[in-house]
């Protein structure tokens, strides 16, 4: 039970109506100023209902495009999340701005005593998308970003006094310029946080250096950086995003915080990286344009862009033309796919359709197969050795927008634990097994042998790799088998099968490419 001080319900309003009563001296009056407030807006119910207006105001993204530009709006993502009982897939979480009990009851807009986190993004609104301009006070409006260039996010509803957003790093007594509610560490250390700041409060002289609300955006390998700086910033894909003063990296923290808007995720400026000096999740975002592709659930996945994947094709039967298994393009004359998608099959009843995203549009480029060939030691029960050719006829004209081959990964080459890989596909898109006709991609990890051997998985062999996400919201389905996985665009695995869809804690099994290399080579030449 509680106590009588104990105070219940709209206990601030009572508060408020105390306060009256010191200047008046009936009930009457103290209604009449009740009333007044209310009508001006100025009880808190009002400014909270105020707030959720304008913090929530729908928002159009940059139509999707292939490569991002100054001037889109977009939303920051990370790509994954590794927080709780929380997944991706599921919340779709984006950088957004929030506002604390105290600032709320004398400013209900977005303003630079607000606060930064990662909340779950019903739709692009106000709190959760950004402007990109230049870094450099040049007029670059419409022009590609690129890695390595300088950068600012604006908050898309503060043109005429920009307000932006920044970091900065610690002072000599370890503190920071900017003041936040909620804190995260690594090592103990607090981390550096992120803030907002007006336009006309930085530069020479001013509170804030114009360098501190200066990003720029890396590639996820750190091998390729080199090679990708100054090349066109992609839309959608795992990257990551740099603050220019202090060389740190955007971050997601798993720590859960209450706001007003209900529970999100702490964002700070910090640098994780594992024993491989890479990335790992807390550092892998995506710059969003097109916020249908997020918002779909290949498994937790995206729909994919014409021309996105033009190696992927779609393996029919020519009586039905139905789509039962995917496949990629290595050569004008061949297919790779799963050994266990043509059992069953004859060639001549099979047909081939690329250069499409959506069966159903009738767009695509249709092939016979003219011979299928299947690894000798392809084993049905265990699905060792689950590797197949189809050749085509008429050969496939490749380097066009829409279709070409893809670079097969070298002999048995390997990547870290946690890699991120591209799985794409026509398959299910949930446990109901519904076929959506649609290309769908999504981004999971490779697991490490550690987990992935014969002692865990009976029946896994060296010519088998494990991906997927520990939530199981993420992976490939029935349908997909046969399709690619790929890392660094590079074909690395052929779909062949898991224990379901969506099966929390267990990954999806795939062909080994590396260890299959030369067999490829020897039947088909690439």
């Amino acid at each position: 039970m509680y106590r009588p001080v104990v105070r219940i319900g709209n206990w601030f309003e009572d508060i408020c109506l105390e306060t009256v009563s010191i200047f008046t001296s009936t009930f009457v009056d103290k209604i009449v100023q009740f009333k007044l407030s209310r009508d001006r807006g100025e009880l808190l119910v009002e400014k909270t209902r105020h707030l959720f207006d304008n913090f929530h105001k729908e928002i159009s993204l940059e139509a999707p495009k292939e490569n991002i530009r100054f001037g889109a709006v977009v939303q920051l993502m990370p790509v994954d999340l590794h927080v709780c009982q929380y997944s991706s897939s599921d919340i779709h979480p984006a950088l957004s701005v929030i506002i604390n009990e105290r600032v709320v009851r004398h400013s209900q807009k977005i303003n630079d005593e607000c606060e930064l986190t990662i909340a779950p993004s019903v739709k692009p609104c106000v709190r959760n998308s950004f402007r990109i301009v230049s870094g450099d006070e040049k007029d670059r409006e419409n022009e590609l970003l690129k890695y390595g260039q300088q950068f600012r996010l604006e908050c898309v509803e503060t043109e005429d006094d920009p307000l932006m957003l920044f970091s900065a790093p610690k002072s000599s007594g370890l503190s920071t310029m900017i003041h936040t509610t909620f804190d995260s560490r690594k090592f103990g250390e607090v981390n550096l946080p992120l803030g907002l700041c007006y336009k006309r409060n930085c530069g020479p002289g001013k509170e804030i250096p114009m360098a501190f609300t200066n990003w720029y955006c890396q590639h996820i390998d750190p091998h390729k950086r080199f090679e990708t700086d100054g090349t066109p910033l992609p839309s959608n894909k795992p990257l990551v995003i740099t603050h220019l003063a202090t060389n740190r990296n955007l971050a997601a923290e798993n720590v859960v915080i209450q706001t007003l808007f209900g529970p999100e995720f702490l964002v700070s400026v910090q640098n994780y990286k594992n024993v491989y000096k890479r990335e790992t999740w807390k550092n892998i975002w995506m710059i969003n344009l097109d916020f249908a592709a997020c918002n779909t659930r290949i498994i937790g996945g995206h729909f994919a862009t014409l021309g996105q994947f033009p190696h992927q094709v779609s393996l029919q039967t020519k009586s039905k033309s139905k789509h039962y298994c995917g496949g990629s393009l290595i050569s004008e004359n061949y297919v790779v796919t799963a050994a266990h998608c043509t059992i069953g099959q004859q060639a001549d009843a099979m047909k081939v359709v690329a250069g499409t995203v959506d069966l159903l549009a009738g767009d695509g480029q249709t092939f016979n197969v003219t011979e299928i060939i299947v690894h000798s030691h392809y084993n049905r029960r265990t699905q060792d050795y689950d590797i197949a050719l189809l050749a085509l006829d008429p050969p496939a004209k490749l380097n066009t927008s829409t279709i070409d081959k893809i670079h097969l990964s070298n002999v048995n080459s390997n990547y870290a634990a946690n890699t991120l890989a591209t799985i794409s596909g026509f398959g299910a898109v949930g446990s109901d097994l519904k076929l959506p006709n649609k290309l769908k991609y999504a981004y999971v990890q490779m697991w490490s042998r550690d987990y992935c051997n014969p002692h865990n998985i009976p029946g896994i062999t060296d010519r088998m790799i494990c991906a997927g996400h520990p939530s199981g919201q993420v992976g490939s389905c029935q349908g997909d088998s046969g399709g690619p996985l790929t890392v660094n665009d590079k074909l690395f695995g052929i779909v062949s099968w898991g224990f379901g869809c969506g099966i929390t804690g267990k990954p999806s099994m795939y062909t080994y490419v590396g260890a299959l290399r030369s067999w490829i080579t020897q039947n088909s030449g690439v």
